[in-house]
């Protein structure tokens, strides 16, 4: 059973979320649920080489002994035994099948088969009930997947459907300029944009509710900037409007409200988003620019019309138009919907069918460098296992980003990254993706920024709690934390956050008293004390007084709330009608009206407390006056990182701060934590700014070489610690010191040219109470130190640095885990050096290449006249082969650049030689009987360029005098390439002098003597391990040589060749550590031999292998 839209027929869901041909599909690894591989992929699979074929994996055997687990039989032993072979055994449903399958055992690839009565799964195990596939994770029998407001239950490899245990919501979103649409029961955006700059009607409840959205152009197209959204409710005859002028209010009628609009309408300001939500039916979430998120309630459910469909849990029927017919397209659905169709008019389909309308190349590149943040990278890895439309979001994103206007870029791609990760959120995924440098959040007030808050949160006063607070899903934001709670008591519209004691609290009237205050209320003696009224005494007889007001529903309040700007009564009656109004006793400034008599008397009558502004408090000696609101507090509150007084006065001016705190720019304080963690907690971002990290080089996004992200072992990254490599650190596990002891562990990037390091993460467990360092030393040997005290045991780093380095140092006595670096850099460069004047001297011959530059990175560039050097000289040198065309049957070799050229050549000879590392081409001379040549470089995709000759002109060179080459750079991987043409009847070719400056690389010769002593033993069958492209590396009399820089990877250490010498490290203990191994029985009978092959190259010699009969089964 699969949810949400299905594929159409004919085709599948693929891995990545896409519909196709069934011998597309790839396949699944048999033994880890996670592997996945493409159609035509091949892989080892033990004692198999298996190859993904459509999307059925196909295996052959490749070993002799088979062993199988204790819940298995081996395919010998079911042939053996002469029981019926086809389908007696079954493999479980592959993902979002239904059927289970028969496995014929005599035509199966596999060794090894569950016994009787169990049935084997995709991960290779034996089970009685199979598991059930939903979003990338396998289910055991009796589990229940839950999404949006379904559930269903596995039964023996097969979902049904089952009652929902939990409440549920349908969420619509429209985001962006393009105005895209995620109706209710659907989960991925609208393919093409709305196109039209009318007011659409979003959703329609009956009579009662509707909410609208109208897209405003901005900047010089018609590009949207802005959505205004305004709601239809059944409470009042004005429209509730949310505005963009004023952060946290929305506006009924001509009068603006923050907090609550009457006792059914909540407004709930998160800073960047502004919820308001309509008693427990539906909350509207708006982000103030061109996202738009509508939640609903489950007693909704088939009741709602609009762009955003019915909300019946049927994706079916989400394009019904107001005639009540359905629509073939998403712009014809809005069409229907337009608010006033007599005054704006808008095409049936829009202009451009996917909404990209990148027309420049360079912005099309940022949009996608910006947005890959959404389909690569840690931050969203969660989501994407769980999310089957990650491209819809990408492609939106890409979308939106190219059609903003050019001043609202950084808005159109944060709204698009914003609604994929609503979208995790709603997965119960959520991502903390926003940083510094990435759509930042500023958090003010003492709040702080979570990717997935509550959206009712606990504020001072009466909480607005019903079901659909309950329900809702989270929501990022800024948000109060734990031991704070919401205060509005500061006439700003925004709240602060405060501890539950320092409350004001508010009576049934809206009647606001401060802490420890006592006030007189309905005949009671009341007094504030933690946001609640603790009242004594008998309550009055409810009834209206002569100074009351009779509310519709017969309720009372005060004649003072009459017209004071906040619905008091259920129906908001008492806010209509108020024109011309006289205020007989004191007008608040928030023009309520207030008796004469309330002024000064210690109690906040008007709702602003203006009343009591105005008055001569006196505070104690060793209490703080809040000069804007007049309330007294503690001094040692002041400057203490937590704001007390309304208006944030005791966080200001402050001269210092207290100890384990950071002073924000002589404002306020916060605390040492939030100092340098990439995010500004001080509203100036001077927390952020004073930073003993290196300045950074330039805005993110930048780099102009190659951008790459290191999670795993390469040849391009060195991680060492004091005594080791610290490879250990890219995983899960980690790299740890030994116990008791810090140790440094020290990262750098194989790079010739300039490398910037972008960021930095880690994990760093078992740390807590002690200091970590991390030392940045940048290209110019300048070092930068980060010291911070770790008080988690587990605790996440994330430093951004943007400025070019050399190495990056961790000093710590805990465990470095899952690494991953950002880093821009040139992995091997062209040369870059300046050539000499004039034609250079034929430099001598070097004997061997020399030792100096870095270790695993060319050194200083050594020039030689490969036409002089002998073969073992040049296989010393990074050049390829002097290649020919055509091949030896028409074209005789004498030596190194040495040909004679028959007839059937039609006089043309062409010769190659590529350069792996880059060089330059200093002089050519060559002699023969040819008539003319020319000389090219030809890059990796085969475009040539023409060399210049020594007199500036190019083309065919015809003379056989040295000619000078000194502007010819080759690049890496790069080739130099010689036509020669001569007459048709055959001539010769002598090459006398063909000298290349190139990086001068160190070797080590893996001969036996060297591995002795770099290692204390010598591994088994001469072989010393795998290098990075995971060839056999092998040493002896005739062994191999290794580069300057590789590192060759045995069963228990590493080996690596630091400037000519070979330098090996344990890596674990390798007397104790053995790798597994099949046998094979080789010879003939009566003399053959067991050979064993290691699954790990470069073995211990304690590792024997066990001895056994040997017979060939060939012989009796």
């Amino acid at each position: 059973i699969v949810f949400d839209c299905a594929c159409p027929d004919g085709q599948y869901l693929s891995q990545n979320g896409t519909c196709v041909p069934q011998d597309q599909c790839g396949c699944f690894d048999f033994t880890q649920s996670d592997k996945y591989f493409e159609s035509g992929e091949t892989v080892r699979e033990g004692c198999r080489d298996c190859t993904c074929n459509g999307h059925v994996m196909e295996c052959r055997n490749t070993c002799e002994d088979v062993t199988c687990l204790s819940d298995q039989v081996s395919k010998e032993d079911i042939l053996k035994s002469g029981e019926d072979t086809n389908c007696t055994r079954m493999m479980c449903p592959k993902p979002y099948y239904s059927d289970a399958e028969c496995i014929d055992v005599e035509s199966s690839s596999s060794l090894c088969f569950c016994t009787d009565g169990k049935k084997q799964t995709m991960t290779g195990h034996c089970v009685e009930k199979c598991p059930c596939y939903e979003c990338g994770k396998w289910y055991n029998d009796g589990e229940v997947f839950e999404s949006n407001c379904k559930a269903k239950i596995c039964e023996d490899g097969v979902f049904k459907a089952t009652e929902s245990s939990r409440a549920c919501t349908g969420t619509c979103s429209i985001t962006g300029s393009a105005m895209k649409v995620k109706p209710f029961d659907s989960n991925s955006l609208s393919d093409v944009p709305i196109e039209g700059m009318c007011e659409f009607t979003a959703i329609e409840i009956g009579d009662d509710f509707s909410v609208t959205f109208k897209p405003i152009a901005c900047g010089e197209s018609d590009t949207a900037c802005l959505l205004m959204v305004s709601v239809r409710t059944m409470w009042f005859d004005e429209r509730v409007v949310l505005k963009s002028t004023q952060p946290g209010v929305v506006m009924l009628g001509d009068k603006d409200y923050t907090g609550s609009v009457g006792p059914n309408i909540k407004v709930i300001d998160n800073q960047s988003y502004l919820t308001v939500i309509f008693g427990d039916l539906f909350s509207v979430t708006w982000n103030q620019g061109l996202s738009l998120h509508i939640e609903v309630s489950k007693k909704l459910i088939g009741m709602t019309k609009g762009i955003c469909g019915n909300f019946d849990l049927d994706s079916t029927n989400d394009r019904i138009g107001q005639d009540g017919l359905e629509k073939e397209t998403i712009n014809r659905l809005a069409k229907s919907w337009i608010v006033n169709p007599e005054a704006c008019a808008m095409p049936d389909d829009p202009a451009s069918q996917s909404g990209d309308l990148c027309e420049d190349g360079n912005r099309k590149s940022w949009a996608e460098a910006s947005c890959k943040i959404i389909k690569d990278g840690e931050d969203f890895a969660k989501c994407r296992k769980l999310s089957t439309v990650v491209g819809s979001f990408y492609d939106n994103c890409v979308a939106q980003a190219c059609n903003c206007d050019t001043g609202g870029d950084c808005e159109c791609l944060c709204d698009a990254i914003a609604a994929f990760a609503a979208h995790c959120n709603a997965l119960g995924a959520p991502a903390k993706w926003r940083r510094q440098k990435l759509c930042p959040m500023q958090c003010e007030f003492g709040s702080v920024y979570e990717p997935c808050g509550p959206v009712c949160s606990q504020e001072c006063g009466k909480s607005f709690n019903n079901s659909l607070c309950d329900d809702m899903t989270c929501t990022e934001g800024c948000f109060c934390p734990p031991g704070l709670i919401r205060s509005y008591a500061n006439g700003m519209g925004r709240f602060t956050c405060v501890p539950v004691s320092q409350c004001p609290c508010a009576d049934n009237q809206g009647r606001t008293a401060q802490p420890g205050q006592k006030v007189k209320i309905n005949c009671q003696d009341c007094e504030c004390s933690g946001g609640d009224l603790v009242c004594t005494g008998e309550p009055c007889q409810v009834q209206c007084e002569e100074n009351g007001y009779l509310c519709n529903d017969g309720h009372c309040i005060s004649e003072h709330f009459k017209c004071n700007g906040h619905p008091d009564c259920q129906d908001g009656a008492d806010e209509f009608g108020c024109d011309g109004d006289i205020c007989n006793g004191f007008r608040c400034d928030n023009d309520q009206c207030v008796g004469n008599d309330t002024l000064c008397d210690g109690t906040m009558d008007c709702l602003d407390s203006s009343d009591e502004n105005q008055c001569d408090i006196t505070c104690d000696v060793d209490e703080f006056k809040c000069s804007s609101s007049d309330l007294c507090i503690p001094k040692v509150f002041m400057c203490d990182g937590g704001i007390d007084c309304f208006y944030g006065e005791d966080e200001k001016n402050c001269q210092e701060c207290p100890e384990n705190q950071f002073h924000c720019n002589q404002t306020h304080c916060i605390g040492n934590e939030k100092r340098c963690n990439g995010h500004s907690d001080c509203s100036d971002g001077s927390d952020e700014a004073g930073c003993t990290m290196p300045p950074t080089s330039g805005p993110p996004g930048e780099c102009q070489l190659t951008e790459q992200t290191f999670s795993s072992p390469d040849p391009n990254v060195l991680i060492t610690s004091t005594a080791s490599f610290a490879e250990a650190a890219f995983t899960p596990d980690g790299w740890k010191p030994k116990s008791g002891k810090t140790e440094a562990l020290t990262v750098r990037v194989l790079s010739d040219g300039p490398a910037t390091l972008m960021e930095i993460r880690f994990e760093l467990v078992g740390a807590a109470g002690t200091r970590l360092k991390i030392i940045f030393e940048t290209a110019e040997g300048k070092t930068y130190v980060e010291d911070t005290l770790i008080v988690k045991d587990s605790v996440k780093i994330v430093q951004r640095f943007d400025s070019e380095f050399d190495n990056v140092r961790i000093i710590t006595s805990g465990t470095v885990c899952s690494v991953v670096l950002e880093v821009c850099y040139t992995p091997q460069p062209p040369m870059t050096e300046e050539p000499t004047e004039g034609t250079p001297e034929t430099p001598e011959t070097p004997e061997t290449p020399g030792t100096s530059g870095t270790p695993g990175t060319p050194g200083t560039p050594v020039c030689s006249n490969l036409a002089g050097l002998e073969m073992g000289d040049l296989a010393k040198l990074p050049v390829g082969s002097l290649a020919h065309e055509p091949d030896t049957a028409t074209v005789t070799k004498a030596g190194f650049g040495s040909f004679a050229v028959n007839a059937a050549c039609y006089g043309q000879l062409f010769l190659s030689l590529e350069l792996p590392l880059g060089g330059q081409l200093s002089l050519l001379e060559i002699g023969g009987s040819y008539s003319s040549y020319s000389v090219f470089i030809v890059d990796a995709q085969g475009n040539e360029q023409i060399q210049m000759d020594s007199t500036g002109k190019t083309g065919f060179v015809t003379s056989d005098n040295p000619v000078d080459f000194t502007n010819s750079v080759v690049g890496s991987n790069e080739e130099i390439v010689i036509k020669i043409y001569g007459p048709s009847s055959g001539f010769s070719v002598a090459i006398a002098q063909f000298i290349l400056c190139l990086p001068e690389i160190s070797f080590c010769r893996l001969g036996t003597e060297q591995v002795q002593e770099a290692l204390q033993f010598l591994p088994l069958s001469n072989i010393l391990g795998v290098n990075g492209e995971n060839a056999v590396v092998e040493y002896g009399d005739d062994g191999d040589s290794i580069q300057d820089g590789v590192v060759v990877t045995g069963s228990c250490y590493k080996c690596e060749c630091m400037g000519s010498s070979l330098k090996c490290f344990e890596t674990q203990d390798c007397e104790g550590v053995c790798s597994p191994y099949t046998t094979k029985c080789v010879g003939p009978c009566g003399e053959a031999f067991l050979v064993a092959d290691f699954a790990v190259k470069g073995v211990h010699p304690n590792c024997k292998v066990d001895p056994a009969p040997c017979v060939p089964g060939s012989c009796t």
